[in-house]
């Protein structure tokens, strides 16, 4: 359960830095969009120009989500599979009244978490030519934001975060979230974040991992050796395959969705993820590129939100000069000796949008 103090709102928007980082860039989005809707329309009450800028930060959100995040978690494979994607004009026109856009307990409780174990057990400062000069370990940042209001810390700690590589989506979580979640400043420990994800998913009375093979199209296990995927480990744990809870089971799976190496989770995790952002999109009536609906954007309006990027999001609101075009994707040692070499620059402050 969230924990919140009488004026203060959810204390976890300031659990971490690497999200307190990129809640602050949305933030002065949305700030920037209202300041030029200002200067559009002088004429508007604050909370038309609140509701506005809001709006169109929010469609800026889920055009990132739906085009650059979710990509890299489930592949291009089931993304094209599963019509995710928006056109890069234009509108959608996939929402269906009679289709339930409801949350999955599946997705919530267990497939979802399973990128916890992207998580790195520091975060790099970056200068601008994406040399870390400074490592902040994740364990002494838990609900303490004010380091990145230090000096230049917030840009240098947001190129760090788009220059350093995440964790593999393994069994191998860091330990700044298996020993030390959440740790006060004078303890020696923290909490458990993985032991959490396992007893949550028997609190939500989850199916297990076998069901959730059989329920995304794979052969139902009926023995250990059916896994393929780390069958020792798990018959080491289980007394029975039809025992192993789907946490457990689907971050042991092997990555690569639908034969895409370069999903971050497997088969399993990927097929709930992809359908559960599926649900969203197609039963929503007011997802942000659906068109003729009351609510929806001029065609104008949405080809500009289509040029968004998180890239241009940072370039925008804060003060770096260089990053690549897909700010979810490292950029390699090649093109930093390119750009950083005085040949050509990977992206400036006036980023298109």
């Amino acid at each position: 359960m969230a924990q919140t103090v009488p004026g203060w709102g959810d204390f976890r928007v300031n659990q971490n830095l690497g999200l307190v980082v990129f809640q602050t860039i949305f933030l002065r989005e949305h700030n920037r969009i209202a300041k030029e809707l200002y200067e559009m329309h002088p004429e508007w009450s604050d909370e038309t120009l609140f509701q506005e800028a809001r709006r169109i930060s929010i469609a800026q959100y889920l055009h990132i989500t739906y085009n650059e995040f979710l990509p890299a978690v489930i592949g291009e494979v089931l993304m094209k599979k599963l019509r995710l994607a928006s056109p890069k004009k234009g509108f959608t026109n996939f929402y269906s009244p009679q289709f339930d856009p409801s949350t999955m307990n599946e997705f919530t409780a267990a497939a979802f978490r399973g990128l916890h174990g992207l998580v790195p057990n520091h975060y790099d400062l970056s200068d601008e030519e994406r040399c870390p000069f400074s490592k902040i370990l994740l364990k002494d940042i838990y609900v303490n934001p004010g380091v990145i209001e230090q000096k230049h810390n917030f840009d240098a700690l947001c190129r760090g975060l788009t220059s350093q590589p995440c964790e593999c989506a393994d069994t191998k979580f860091v330990s700044g979230v298996t020993n030390f979640l959440l740790k006060l400043p004078n303890a020696a420990h923290g909490t458990d974040l993985e032991s959490f994800d396992i007893q949550r998913g028997r609190d939500h009375g989850l199916p297990t991992y076998n069901d959730m093979r059989h329920y995304c199209g794979l052969r139902r296990a009926k023995h250990f050796r059916d896994l393929l995927d780390n069958v020792h480990r798990l018959k080491s744990l289980y007394d029975h395959v039809d025992d192993i809870e789907f946490f457990v089971g689907g971050v042991m799976e092997r990555r690569g969705v639908l034969g895409d190496s370069n999903a971050l989770v497997g088969h399993t995790f990927g097929c709930v993820i992809g359908e559960q952002f599926w649900r969203w999109k197609l039963g929503d009536r007011y997802f942000y590129d659906l068109g003729n609906q009351a609510g929806s954007f001029t065609l104008e309006q949405i080809n500009g939100i289509k040029k968004t990027s998180l890239a241009a999001l940072i370039c925008e609101n804060l003060s770096i000069k260089h990053i690549q075009p897909h700010a979810f994707l490292q950029i390699s040692k090649r093109d930093l000796e390119y750009v950083f070499g005085g040949k050509e620059k990977a992206s400036s402050n006036k980023s298109e949008r």
